[in-house]
């Protein structure tokens, strides 16, 4: 089963879901900021910038594109690795069901999506613990930092709720 989103919450999706932090501004101080907290990096390009400052990641979610361009995925030290589907502007119930049991077992994973994985910051936000981060790249602007707390967790709920994803 698959959820696509709609006109008015690809618009609202255009904002981003935390705090924008410019590329000027990612550099040593923030890696600094990100240190000994639990991390999930959704996209290519984020998780390489994060991953090569040092920073541990909990979960990785890439799917070999940048831009919407084929590129070799970053490096990963995580030993467990997953695939799964997952459509351009969709939700797959594959997707949330793995981020949900991944998330749950407290495993270092890299997700890797065949397809698009852009959506996904959604269910990553709602089932990872408060005091989490998510990271994901506002292109050409710099990185999403989202602090996962009640009210990061109910929007990204309202949002899949709107998909039609029951939670």
């Amino acid at each position: 089963m698959s959820y696509k989103i709609n006109e008015g919450l690809r618009m609202e999706l255009k904002e981003p879901l935390g705090k924008l932090i410019p590329n000027n501004e990612i550099n040593q101080s923030f890696f600094t900021e990100l240190k000994n907290k639990r991390i999930i990096t959704v996209g290519d390009r984020t998780t390489e910038v994060i991953s090569s400052a040092g920073v541990d990641i909990m979960m990785e979610i890439v799917d070999g594109r940048e831009r919407r361009v084929s590129r070799n995925p970053p490096e990963s030290h995580l030993q467990r690795q997953l695939i799964i589907t997952n459509p351009p502007g969709e939700i797959t119930a594959q997707a949330v069901d793995t981020i949900r049991k991944c998330l749950k077992d407290e495993q270092k994973v890299r997700i890797y999506v065949d397809g698009e994985e852009d959506l996904l910051t959604l269910p990553s936000i709602y089932y990872s613990d408060p005091g989490g981060l998510v990271l994901y790249g506002q292109p050409g602007q710099g990185m999403v930092l989202v602090r996962v707390d009640g009210s990061s967790k109910e929007r990204a709920k309202r949002i899949m709720n709107e998909m039609g994803i029951s939670l």
